[in-house]
């Protein structure tokens, strides 16, 4: 073979190389561009071409601007160009490195909805394009602007913590938020106020009323680009204070003594398993604002075992005198704590403290040989703020009627008798100094 022959081979093949290292850095450079990958139907024959969205010499993209407008969208506006006839909207995506288109449009503005994460920033691009001899072709530069969607909204709830003139809310923590501003409703105006900003979870509302209920929502708020945006407002959380405690209780044991053959009365000998005690009755004091009582008790054999700490509830009630059962624990008594609640927003909000009865006492209750009741005696002592009495209930003509013996009471030392009738009228009052 010739020499001359030989270089005409040798460009040949030059030629062909030269040419499919061109065809390899198109193909790269188109796969590069946003949107370049995907194919878009010809308006005019309806084949399938792909998009070169390339940069050409067009009118750039001026006046982009974006602005969030809730926890998953973002508002963009710019400058409509003649010659354009849609304009292609894309989000890039971080974890597969591309930009991933969202939306078309024939105006200067676009809403980018349905992104994954409030208050976290994207990074969004907008392209021309217009229909060229049946094949749609990219007019316009590339043109990029980052923004951030707004924070989400918080979820309120109570901290737990109960007090007669604090409140305590908490909230979650809120992705992409600098701060949060609280409120509260104030019912007399009708409007919010709002409390503070803090960077905090938790907020402590301070020397509010015992007994009162009170209504907050939190919103987040971020700083971007020297801007100041908000979130939405949570849903309102209701909380309430919880009412002083109970002032004064007064708890008696109850026994029965019945009357025998002899025409003496004598404890019931069934009984002394159970200490002679047949049932309790308290009789508690409404604390202010109170909605009712919470009953606490204990069983113990000694008076040395009590202990708050172990106390079990026994019950909820709006009532301030109850009768109550013994325990069914022979050889065993039973001791009372008492809390006051409030009710709010169908919630009983419980004064934490456990109050021990304040005095105590025994009621004695008088039968015949039949069982029937023929006297009530009641003995209060330990009192330490209003008055020591004695209550008797006595039968006259076959029926109850009372009387009490007061030896102090808040007027100073005195001793008096009260006379009740069978209705529990007051028809008489003797006073002796």
């Amino acid at each position: 073979m010739s020499d001359r022959r030989k270089g005409n081979i040798m460009k040949g093949y030059m030629k062909r190389y030269v040419s499919l290292v061109l065809a390899v850095m198109m193909i790269l450079g188109i796969m590069s561009c946003p949107g370049a990958v995907k194919l878009h139907v010809d308006a005019a024959n309806g084949t399938s071409q792909k998009n070169t969205a390339t940069d050409t010499d067009a009118v750039s993209i001026s006046g982009l601007n974006a602005v969030p407008k809730s926890a998953s969208s973002i508002q963009l506006k710019w400058k409509t160009i003649a010659g354009v006839d849609t304009y292609r909207i894309y989000v890039y995506d971080v974890a597969k490195k591309a930009y991933k288109e969202k939306g078309r449009t024939q105006t200067g503005a676009y809403q980018v909805s349905g992104l994954a994460k409030s208050g976290n920033e994207y990074k969004i691009a907008v392209r021309g394009y217009s229909a060229d001899q049946g094949r749609i072709v990219a007019v316009t530069p590339l043109a990029t602007i980052t923004s951030k969607t707004l924070p989400g909204s918080p979820k309120l709830s109570e901290l737990g913590a109960r007090s007669t003139s604090n409140t305590y809310i908490k909230w979650n923590k809120v992705t992409g938020a600098d701060g949060y501003q609280v409120y509260r409703y104030n019912r007399a105006s009708g409007k919010w106020s709002m409390l503070t900003e803090t960077a905090g979870l938790v907020y402590k509302d301070t020397n509010k009323t015992s007994a009162k209920g009170y209504t907050y929502k939190v919103r987040a708020y971020m700083k971007y680009k020297g801007q100041r945006y908000y979130g939405v407002y949570s849903a309102g959380l209701r909380t309430a204070t919880v009412p002083k405690s109970v002032p004064e209780s007064m708890c008696y044991e109850n026994y029965v003594l019945k009357k025998n053959r002899r025409g003496m009365y004598e404890m019931a000998g069934t009984d002394a398993p159970y200490m002679y005690i047949h049932g309790y009755k308290l009789e508690l004091t409404k604390a202010k604002g109170s909605t009712g009582y919470v009953i606490y008790y204990q069983d113990v054999r000694e008076i040395s075992q009590e202990n708050v700490k172990k106390s079990k509830v026994l019950g909820y009630t709006r009532s301030s005198v109850l009768n109550l059962g013994r325990t069914t624990r022979k050889g065993y008594k039973r001791v009372f704590w008492v809390s006051s609640y409030y009710v709010y927003g169908g919630k009983r909000y419980v004064n934490p403290s456990r109050m021990p009865v304040t005095n105590e006492g025994v009621r004695y209750t008088y039968k015949n040989r039949l069982g029937k009741v023929t006297g009530i005696e009641e003995y209060e002592y330990g009192a330490v703020d209003r008055q020591i009495s004695q209550v008797r209930y006595y039968t006259s003509r076959g029926r109850l009627n009372k009387y009490e013996m007061y030896l102090y009471n808040k007027n100073g030392f005195s001793y008096g008798i009260r006379t009740y009738n069978a209705s529990g009228k007051l028809i008489k009052t003797e006073r002796f100094k």
